[in-house]
């Protein structure tokens, strides 16, 4: 004798079953995404208060600016639009970069005529550093 066979009812239970199992899953996913985003959030609040606190040494500093960027893009924190732009200003990426671009905007467009098209790397931070000794510019500042 055979055993008893999956009906039109146990096919019935295990859809509803499947329907209940997507929809706990999906609720959890959504509580799941919330939760990732408030600690985002309070990772964004707290990295503006560091940027706040250390204002001076994130301006000065090239090495605290290029590992406080790369916190931020690891963490998927964009510092150019994080917060209306607060935190970008904090940490150089209002004022700082933009003076720097001009700087050496303005270097390159003088030298043009002297290396033609293409000024090196090595000689923009020359100047730069001959220009503000106490400001430490690294590679990594002028390429960006």
């Amino acid at each position: 004798m055979r055993g008893r066979r999956a009906g039109v009812s146990r096919w019935q239970q295990q859809e509803t079953q499947k329907a209940h199992m997507k929809d706990y899953a999906d609720a959890l996913d959504a509580e799941a995404v919330a939760r990732g985003l408030d600690e985002v959030e309070r990772f964004e609040q707290r990295l503006l208060e560091f940027a706040r606190q250390h204002e001076q040494e994130i301006a000065r500093d090239a090495v605290l600016r290029a590992r406080l960027k790369s916190v931020a893009d690891t963490a998927g924190v964009d510092l150019q639009r994080c917060s209306r732009g607060r935190l970008s200003k904090l940490v150089g990426g209002g004022s700082y970069d933009n003076d720097l671009a001009a700087r050496v905007i303005e270097f390159c467009m003088a030298e043009s005529r002297v290396t033609g098209s293409l000024v090196p790397l090595p000689r923009v931070l020359r100047h730069l550093r001959s220009q503000t000794p106490d400001d430490d510019i690294s590679t990594s500042d002028v390429e960006r």
